[in-house]
């Protein structure tokens, strides 16, 4: 399985030693099994990683945001991709050598492992080995950049716009504009009315994998939280509904307004609801 280290660890340096080899180890299974993915069972998975299932159900939602859980089954379309360009790198290989090898000219050393890949120590004719681009990543550099406006609006401190665009290409590698813009939306609630100077620019916010926090009521010196700032939490998130219609239901349950709104009663009077 070729490894890009630089995109491996600036995606993953946010992850424990732990969760970075929970990570590593699941990519190599998968393609040690023709890029076929795992369902979504804890106990296998567990077992599959040699973890107890405690453990793994810890480092779960640290690493899940890498992969599509879509269909029940841990993908990754980068892996996919991988997978098949290697496959077809092969499948050449394969076809040269059934037609008595290439022209001396073209020839090249070469070593295939039992999942398929190549090792190359000359260049093959740019012909065969030239990776084709998608129609889908022609487009997709202006549809991140238009995600990533929309982004900039959202969060709070508008500060280093080019190193954050940079590090939005790098994050969207592994996962969804969704999942980024729900953390924003909770982060830019939470830092409502605070002093910005305080508030991380979002290029470090995007390195650190902070979509994957959990959103935390304010503690005070004993580590709980006050119920004075607990309300003014929730006041900050119903302003920014109020404000800007965002609101992070996977965090915090239905927006004011729907049903089984969790806001706590007195906030919604505050805002008009009841």
């Amino acid at each position: 399985m070729p490894v890009l280290w630089a995109d491996f660890f600036s995606t993953t340096d946010h992850l424990s030693n732990d969760e970075q080899w929970a990570y590593a180890k699941l990519l190599a299974k998968t393609w040690l099994r023709n890029c076929r993915p795992f369902p979504d069972e804890p106990r296998d998975l567990a077992r599959l990683l040699n973890l107890t299932v405690k453990r793994w159900l810890k480092i779960r939602p640290r690493i899940v945001g890498f992969f599509d859980l879509s269909e029940g089954t841990w993908r990754q379309e980068n892996l996919e991709k991988q997978f098949a360009f290697v496959s077809q790198r092969a499948a050449i290989s394969r076809s040269n050598g059934s037609r008595g090898g290439r022209p001396q000219s073209n020839k090249i050393n070469e070593v295939e492992n039992p999942a398929g890949s190549i090792q190359v120590t000359q260049n093959e004719p740019r012909a065969n080995l030239t990776k084709p681009k998608p129609k889908k990543e022609e487009e997709s550099e202006s549809l991140i950049e238009a995600e990533f406006a929309d982004l900039w609006q959202l969060y709070p401190r508008h500060i280093g716009k080019a190193a954050a665009l940079a590090k939005y290409r790098i994050a969207r590698r592994v996962v969804d504009a969704e999942t980024i813009r729900v953390g924003v939306t909770a982060y830019a609630a939470e830092r409502e009315g605070e002093d910005h100077k305080y508030t991380l620019h979002l290029a470090t916010w995007l390195h650190q994998g902070r979509w994957t926090d959990e959103a935390a009521p304010k503690a005070n010196g004993n580590g709980h939280a006050t119920g004075d700032e607990e309300r003014d939490q929730w006041r900050g998130r119903v302003g920014v509904w109020q404000a800007k219609h965002l609101w992070a239901a996977d965090l915090w349950g239905p927006a004011p307004g729907e049903p089984r709104c969790g806001v706590p009663a007195e906030i919604l009077r505050e805002f008009g609801y009841v």
